[in-house]
């Protein structure tokens, strides 16, 4: 009974975890690439979407990943 209450609310956390981490990565990932862009970087801003994208899709398989090892690792 206690790992399934653990489990409820390493669900409800990861969840509410990752709104959050998209919301800072967003954030960052626009605060790094107008830095970058400062230093005369020459890339375009589909360029930058693109990779943007790309980070924040990476960042959430790994926390995916390492969350579904946890649940494997509680069950």
């Amino acid at each position: 009974m206690s790992l399934k209450l653990l489990s409820n609310f390493l669900n409800v956390w990861f969840l509410t975890f990752i709104f959050l981490k998209r919301l800072l990565a967003q954030l960052g990932f626009q605060m790094a690439f107008k830095f970058f862009a400062q230093l005369r970087f020459r890339l375009s801003s589909k360029l930058l979407d693109q990779l943007e994208f790309l980070l924040s899709q990476f960042l959430d398989v790994c926390w995916l990943l390492a969350f579904i090892f946890l649940n494997r690792l509680l069950a």
